[in-house]
Parts: C-alpha cells; structure tokens; sequence
C-alpha cells in the first residue's frame, strides 16, 4: 500500500499530464497547507485540512487519497471533462535557489551555499532552509524571506525587481544612499538582466533619463568601467547615475551628464548647467551598470 504523500505525487503527475503542472510543493500551497505537510509519513488527514483539499481540488477522491479506496478521481468529475478557464497556477516552472541568487544576488558567492540546498526548489524552502542561506550569505532574514515570497508568489509573465525608496540623481543634486526596498516593478524579459531599479529625478541626464523614469541597475561586478557607458555611482553619501570615465591617471571617476544646456546669460553665460565633476576611486562605495530604462511610454535598453 502506498503513502499518503506518494498518492499526491501520483495526483500531481496527473494533473501535469492534464496541462495543469502541480508540483507537491505547489498542491500544499493551493491546499493551504503548511509547507512540507506530507514530508512525514501520515495516516490519516484532519478533518479541517480535507476540506481544504477537497475545495481547492474538487475532482480528487479524499477516500482514496487518504485510505486508497476506491479511484482517484471522483465520478464525472475529471479534469479532461472541464473546460480549462482554470488560471494557471503560480511558479508552475522549475526555479531553484541557485536561480534565485543568480537572478537577485550575482555579486554574492553563493557557492558558499550546500549543493543540495542550491539546487532545491525555490518555492520548497522550509524556514530552517531559509534561515540557513541568510545566515550563511550575510542577508536580513526577514527581507530575504519576503524576497522569496514575492518571486515565488508572481506568475513570472516578465522578471520582478525590487524597488528602492532612495532615488538617484540626475543633476547637481544628490539624493541619500541608503534606500529600503518598497516593493518590486515587472519590467518584463526585456530589462531580464536589472537586479534591482531606482527612480530618476533631475534634468542633467534628459533626454535619455528624464526624471520619474524607472532605471534597471545591477551591481557591477567587473573590476573596471566601460567608459561613456551609463553607471549609478554611489559614494558614502550621495548617488548618481552619469556616464563615467577615468581622469587622466586613474585615481577618479569622471562624471559626464548628457543635459549640454547652457546658461545664456548672467555670471555664469556659456557655463555647463550641468559640468563634469570627479569622483575619488576612494570615495566609490558601490558602481551599478544601468541595464535599461522605463520611460512613461517605453522601454528602452543601454
């Protein structure tokens, strides 16, 4: 006689061959059971999680998912009768945590973390899991958590990204560094590479950047820029998103704004509103690579 819990790997396999992917994983969710609820060896199933069950997927036979009498399935009430208007279920797709990192850590070594760990579903993390790999690659629990909740709660139509609540400058201006994630932006396959996005405000990098557009950034991880490529630059204080080039000897950043307005009058007449300036390599606390950018009406990559 078979488990419980292989009863419901052959109900998933079912439905996937049906066109309806269930994972085990994804069933406990759609059930709202905890995750993990069939990982032990059961007997039998409470009352108040079979209704649960038996809501959540009508055409299954609790009688023999529980004590393996009688089919699968109920009477006429298979699923290759029904009309399929049913929503797809969300994270249907394999997406482990190595994934995860990848998409939303790149600039973390996340080799550091247990192989089988890397390779295990996202959406399949237990708490104990999860605690582990934010201890382990130096990461707030919490925010981590939430992260995971997020993706694995999208139906993956296009990439999330977090947004922050710091803004960057574009401009003379500058805006605080430190920012918390807000929320997250589905920018789409097309802006697949950001790892994260921040708000523009400012006139020095129009038309490009105009201020409100969205910018898709990632942590640069090469040890050099490209010059006159478009980078944030955060220092300890402040951060800017300008095109970059090395000085003279290479000890400073050179910031570049693509706003070549002048002024026409007054002290400063025929003066940049917008000059260069330069930035200590000292000073770089952080350089992200401007991937793309969301203007009111278009996407447009860098």
């Amino acid at each position: 006689m078979s488990t419980i819990r292989e009863r419901v790997e052959k109900y998933c396999k079912y439905k996937s061959q049906q066109g309806e992917k269930i994972t085990v994983a994804l069933f406990e969710k759609l059930a709202g059971l905890s995750n993990g609820y069939f990982k032990p060896i059961r007997k039998n199933i409470g009352e108040d999680k079979r209704d649960q069950i038996a809501k959540a997927f009508p055409d299954l036979n609790l009688a023999w998912l529980e004590r393996e009498i009688g089919e699968m399935l109920l009477p006429n009430k298979s699923s290759t009768n029904k009309p399929k208007t049913k929503t797809p279920p969300p994270f249907d797709f394999i997406y482990t945590v190595k994934d995860f990192f990848s998409d939303y850590y790149s600039y973390l070594n996340h080799k550091e973390i247990k192989p089988m760990l890397l390779e295990k579903q996202l959406s399949e993390l237990t708490e104990d899991e999860s605690a582990e790999i934010a201890k382990k690659m130096g990461l707030d629990y919490n925010d981590f958590v939430a992260g995971v909740e997020i993706v694995t709660k999208s139906s993956r139509s296009g990439k999330l990204v977090p947004v922050y609540n710091a803004v960057t400058g574009a401009g003379n201006g500058v805006a605080n560094a430190r920012g918390t994630r807000e929320g997250w932006v589905n920018v789409g396959d097309l802006l697949k590479d950001s790892e994260g996005s921040l708000y523009v405000y400012g006139n020095s990098m129009i038309p490009g950047y105009p201020p409100g557009s969205l910018v898709g950034i990632r942590p640069l991880n090469e040890t050099f820029i490209e010059p006159g490529s478009v980078y944030v630059v955060e220092t300890e204080s402040n951060r800017y998103i300008k095109r970059l080039y090395y000085n003279g000897d290479k000890t400073s950043l050179v910031c570049m704004s693509d706003n070549h307005i002048k002024h026409m009058d007054g002290p400063m007449e025929g003066e940049y509103f917008y000059p260069p300036f330069e930035i200590p390599l000292s000073s770089v606390r952080m350089i992200y690579k401007v991937v793309g950018v969301i203007k009111r009406n278009s996407v447009v990559f860098t």
